[in-house]
């Protein structure tokens, strides 16, 4: 082979090599810092570029033997360092190495027309110039590419995978087909066999995809029927509630004037008296009234004494009473601020799924505390709830005083169903649920960690409803967290001290 020649071909496998690395990073986004990741391109594209070269040249291993050959070897490699399935990697190699056969056709057409004006089209002595240029675009035009904004997880999804895999191995056999020289019959209908058999495949993963689709269909159709059932009973029994609850409320505010005017009433009487047996019976009357005004205030003061403060909204003033008294059954102080006008919270969320998040947030709260110590007693059990109105819109803060969360949980929050406490009745659902509820409201989640002392809460869990839809992490452990290899919604910060 002539030096020009191999210049050509080493030009022609850098940029398939390029676009291929380009198109992965896209298809399973590589979480390195830009060293490693320059790194790991510079790996990549040489030892690529270099085996091609070498099953072309001195092994004499025709298309598409080469690519495949390729393929399986970056997808172990991969596999191997990236600490990934090695399904999941063959499946992006053959993709991308797929796609960039189809971007450099593109990049061959479009340099047509670019280099016509300066005849070099068809004179073999400007052969160079045409493969640099052709790698140029074709390098152009996956960079743009790679620019949109589209959903890619879907690739690797059961059975979905299958399909993607089949085309684009189609593509790679047809590639392959169009470079076998015309009396090697043989080796065409080898080709050929290996595409039918491909496309085989990709029916068969298409006809269960759409099985398992039809199957999941009318399992959540059975699901749907079932909690629309349950969510109409549920506003009747909140109905009912909310008049009950009026009803109790205007009895208890009667009731408590009226005591105070009979107490008033028979402190007159007395005094106007002077007969012993009328003052014994007044005396237990009033006994009879202070012990009803106390019973009455127990039931209005929910905790410690104290009133909870009020968000203006009556079911979720409620559930919150319900939460003081859990924590008061479980010997777990609890405090309740409210800042700012929260009245209207349940204009931006509706106000079932609101007391639903303070419902998961409080029991993974005292699932969190039951956990410190099971045999030893527990100097501070706590847990804060704060709602408030802020500048980007209303906020809901849990604070405890728990174990904090285990780090590979931590990271999976949001793109598998877990929990660190499946021991204790935890079973990932309230999780799941809530991260369902931030993509529809685009609210953000920022999970606070701090170090055991001398902080009094371990963690702060807040959900902003400000339409960032951002997911952090501020962790007195954050490098500790970033060097865990997790695929991850969350962006990991350190934590600022701060007096608390």
């Amino acid at each position: 082979m002539s030096d020009i020649a191999l210049f050509n071909e080493v030009v022609k496998h850098f940029t398939i090599a390029t676009v291929s690395f380009l198109f992965l990073n896209k298809v399973r986004p590589l979480n390195l810092s830009i060293k490693k990741k320059s790194l790991l391109y510079t790996a990549f594209t040489v030892l690529s570029t270099t085996a091609f070269l070498v099953l072309s040249n001195i092994l004499v291993v025709a298309e598409p033997y080469r690519t495949a050959i390729v393929i399986f070897a970056a997808s172990i490699v991969f596999s191997f360092f990236l600490k990934k399935r090695i399904e999941k990697t063959l499946t992006a190699f053959t993709v991308v190495y797929a796609s960039s056969y189809i971007v450099h056709l593109f990049g061959i057409v479009i340099s047509y027309p670019v280099l016509l004006p300066f005849g070099i089209t068809e004179d073999a002595s400007y052969d160079s110039i045409r493969f640099v240029i052709t790698g140029i675009i074709s390098i152009i035009i996956a960079i743009l590419l790679t620019k949109i904004k589209v959903n890619l997880n879907h690739l690797f999804k059961k059975f979905s995978s299958g399909i993607f895999l089949s085309i684009s191995s189609l593509i790679i056999i047809l590639y392959g087909f169009s470079r076998v020289e015309m009396g090697e019959s043989w080796e065409r209908f080898a080709l050929i066999t290996a595409g039918f058999a491909m496309l085989g495949y990709g029916i068969y993963s298409w006809l269960r995809r759409e099985t398992t689709i039809s199957k999941y269909e009318n399992a959540n159709d059975v699901i749907h029927k079932k909690q629309q059932t349950i969510l109409e009973q549920k506003e009747k029994d909140i109905a009912v509630l909310k008049n009950l609850q009026n009803a109790l409320a205007s009895t208890d505010h009667q009731n408590a004037k009226i005591l105070d005017g009979m107490r008033r009433t028979v402190e007159k009487l007395v005094m106007r008296s002077e007969q012993a047996d009328v003052l014994d019976d007044a005396q237990k009357f009033l006994e009879q009234l202070e012990f009803s005004k106390k019973k009455t205030d127990k039931n209005r003061n929910m905790y410690g004494g104290q009133p909870l403060p009020q968000t203006g909204i009556m079911m979720i003033d409620s559930q919150f009473e319900t939460v003081a008294e859990k924590a008061m059954l479980k010997s777990v102080d609890f405090e309740l601020k409210v800042h700012g006008d929260v009245s209207r919270f349940c204009e931006t969320i509706h106000e079932v799924e609101l007391i639903n998040i303070i419902g998961d947030f409080a029991e993974n709260a005292f699932i969190a505390i039951h956990n410190l110590n099971l045999n030893q007693p527990q100097p501070c059990r706590k847990v804060r709830f704060i709602i408030a109105e802020s500048d980007d819109g209303y906020e809901l803060t849990a604070s405890d005083s728990g174990i904090p969360f285990n780090a590979d949980v931590l990271l999976k929050l949001g793109t598998e169903r877990v929990t660190s406490h499946a021991d204790s009745g935890g079973s990932g659902y309230g999780y799941e649920t809530i991260f369902g509820l931030l993509d529809e409201y685009k609210a953000s989640l920022i999970i606070t960690e701090y170090e055991p002392m001398p902080y009094d809460y371990s963690k702060d869990i807040t959900i902003c409803f400000d339409r960032n839809a951002e997911c952090i992490i501020k962790s007195f452990r954050a490098k500790t967290l970033k060097k865990l290899k997790a695929n991850t919604r969350f962006t990991i910060q350190g934590l600022e001290v701060a007096a608390k």
